[in-house]
């Protein structure tokens, strides 16, 4: 009869940013009180010394001021002389402005219209100096987006470009042959996420690598909606991962953003006119990271071909199901299957294979993300 040894070795390490489980409500701030009393959507410069409101009322982009970064605390306005009119004509703006974006390095801003439904394009002569802003260029999305367009976000290179409108819970993917010039975007992919949130889209923002995703969600839906990509900024590759309900804090939510570690999570309102901060359980997600720990086999036992043995885990975070491997040298060059996909609930019956080695190895996988394992 033969035997081998199982020999177990375990590392997965996390970073926890806090002690919950869940977002933090930290405190809110007015942004209401100088002169646009619906503020819908913000963004930060890249050191969070700076924050732009656009206003709903009046169609003016605000300035505010942070001399320490991402500290709303710190928050203060910059005055009119700083605000940008985003509406001074039809063919400057639009009157129903909405989403607002930056290119990298602040010298081109993006304005989304809900009225002409379009994308505004302005050349900042100073980086993230919207007193120095110009028109620069346009274009219609009426015939692909359709009405209702909300918010708009670009991947890291600025090759595409995603817009959220508050009428379904689809989001429109364009390619730019061009990184952040708008005239060269194309609709390539339409991705509808109605499996997973049964209502409208608005605020949507991604970490920097394009590999988590959250969404604002509004109606009797009030809740931040959060998905994992396989592939960063490829929408093809999302999974749902987990939601907040917001009501208690804001009935109208709009816009969402992060600070520069994804530590901190800001959402925008008309209900209150403001600000709410959160502190997050982890960077740049609602929930704690997805983990799993084996318990057993934990390391030196000696098993039987032909025999059977229980393995056992533990997991935070993941898929329905787990996928279950062995390995002779550590997962070098040899690698067997003994489930490619079982439920997720903390044990699997295996027969042991008549394949004698002096040290095995067992690891388990979130079938969802092969990353997420332990051995």
């Amino acid at each position: 009869m033969k035997t081998f040894n199982l020999i177990i070795s375990f590392f997965y390490i996390i970073s926890v940013l806090s002690q919950s489980s869940s977002p933090i409500f930290v405190n809110s701030y007015d942004v209401g009180t100088n002169g646009e009393t619906t503020p819908r959507y913000f963004a930060f410069n890249t050191d969070g010394t700076k924050m732009f409101v656009v206003g709903g009322e009046k169609d003016m982009l605000l300035e505010y001021t942070l001399s320490t970064g991402y500290d709303l605390t710190t928050l203060t306005y910059a005055g009119n002389k700083e605000r940008y009119n985003l509406h001074i004509s039809n063919a400057t703006g639009d009157p129903q402005p909405r989403g607002i974006a930056f290119n990298n390095d602040g010298t081109e801003m993006f304005i989304l219209g809900n009225a002409a439904d379009e994308v505004n394009e302005y050349h900042l002569a100073t980086a993230f100096d919207i007193s120095t802003a110009s028109h620069d260029s346009r274009i219609d999305i009426t015939a692909t987006v359709g009405t209702g367009p909300n918010d708009l976000k670009f991947s890291a290179d600025g090759t595409k470009m995603f817009i959220t409108n508050n009428t379904t819970t689809k989001i429109f993917v364009f390619t730019l042959t061009i990184g952040f010039d708008v005239i060269t975007a194309s609709l390539t992919s339409t991705e509808d996420f109605s499996a997973y949130v049964n209502a409208k889209f608005r605020g949507l923002v991604f970490n920097p690598d394009g590999t988590k995703m959250l969404v604002i969600s509004k109606g009797s839906n009030k809740k931040v909606n959060e998905f994992r990509l396989s592939t960063g900024f490829d929408l093809t590759t999302a999974s749902y991962v987990a939601n907040y309900d917001i009501t208690s804090y804001e009935t109208d939510p709009h816009g969402v953003a992060f600070n520069n570690d994804g530590s901190t999570m800001y959402i925008l309102g008309t209900t209150g006119d403001d600000v709410n901060e959160f502190t997050l359980p982890y960077a740049y997600s609602l929930v704690l990271p997805p983990t799993i720990t084996v318990t057993a086999p934990n390391g030196g036992e000696t098993l039987t071909g032909g025999s059977t043995t229980t393995i056992t885990w533990t997991s935070v975070n993941i898929s329905a199901n787990v996928k279950i491997e062995y390995s002779k040298d550590g997962f070098s060059s040899d690698t067997n299957t003994i489930t490619t996909s079982t439920t997720d609930d903390g044990s699997y019956i295996w027969t042991i294979p008549n394949d004698p080695s002096s040290t095995v190895t067992v690891r388990i996988s979130d079938v969802a993300d092969a990353t997420v394992n332990d051995v």
